[in-house]
């Protein structure tokens, strides 16, 4: 989807036209020194979306405390990472 971008000093300058192309539907990116910095959407298409991420976020935020519990599982391999490292320096050298 194409976003129009408007920089920091555009902005300033032009601030109440350009909430009214938000408020009408129009996204937008602000950017500062050439880099985006902001996206602006209308309350009405932000309130889903902002309503979606919350949920994720709490889900997220359940599943990490549901994880403090479980015990650590160390992978095959990991736990002689050190000698393994070892072994390919020696390998390494010996070339």
């Amino acid at each position: 989807m194409y976003m129009t971008t408007v920089t920091f000093t555009e902005l300033r300058a032009n601030l109440a036209s350009v909430l009214d192309r938000v408020q009408a539907g129009e996204d937008m990116t602000i950017s500062r020194n050439g880099m985006p910095v902001a996206d602006l959407t209308s309350h009405r298409k932000a309130t889903p979306r902002t309503a979606v991420l919350y949920a994720m976020n709490e889900k997220l935020e359940q599943m990490m405390e549901e994880a403090k519990n479980l015990p650590l599982e160390i992978k095959p391999g990991f736990h002689d990472a050190e000698a393994r490292v070892a072994e390919l320096r020696a390998e390494r050298d010996a070339w």
